[in-house]
């Protein structure tokens, strides 16, 4: 699944009327064709039409600092509770693209995303002062899928790089994730996850 959200959309269109796939979307505020709001590299609606899923990656720099994030991205399918929009001043926690991230808050180290509709992927770049734990969960609340940094990953002068790991989360009837840092904090970016176009 990763390997195919990563092609480049050149190399697929040429195969669209012949092969479903799946279209990278990276959002702004651009109407798009599917009633929300898009941008796509290199497809036109033709392109569109033939496709299944498209991969939504959120762009967060139309929120203003400090700003609580809940319903703003609801008409992409997926609503967030507990979380603020920030630019970070600390070097320790980058942005991995653009100034603003999302992070916990009010409360420290937890944040949530709930899909509208259910989802088989989701993937965030992820910054934390500890261990940070993303948890996938059924529309019956059951844990489907785990996956966690191996401890704090704060960029520093010696390793500016340690910062935005990328974690990705795969199973079917994904309906609700969670994040958690306990006794720390951490940001997030280049959220993204996968909508059935066919629903």
């Amino acid at each position: 699944m990763t390997r195919s959200l990563n092609r480049s959309l050149s190399s697929r269109s040429s195969r669209a009327a012949t092969q479903p796939s799946t279209t990278v979307v990276d959002v702004n505020d651009a109407q798009g064709a599917y009633g929300f709001p898009f941008s796509l590299f290199d497809a036109s609606a033709a392109d569109l039409a033939h496709t299944k899923q498209a991969h939504i990656q959120l762009d967060l720099e139309g929120l203003q600092c400090f700003e609580v994030v809940h319903q703003q991205y609801q008409q992409l399918g997926v609503v967030f509770t507990n979380a603020i929009a920030l630019r970070p001043s600390n070097p320790a926690f980058p942005p991995h693209s653009g100034h603003m991230v999302l992070m916990g808050a009010p409360k420290n180290g937890f944040l949530e995303a709930i899909f509208t509709k259910p989802t088989s992927f989701v993937s965030a770049c992820i910054t934390g002062s500890r261990r940070t734990v993303v948890s996938a969960f059924d529309h019956s609340g059951k844990l489907v899928e785990t996956v966690q940094t191996h401890g704090a990953n704060l960029a520093s002068p010696d390793d500016p790089g340690n910062a935005n790991l990328p974690l990705s989360l795969t199973a079917p009837d994904i309906h609700r994730v969670m994040f958690q840092c306990l006794g720390g904090q951490f940001t997030l970016d280049n959220f993204s996850f996968v909508v059935d176009l066919t629903a």
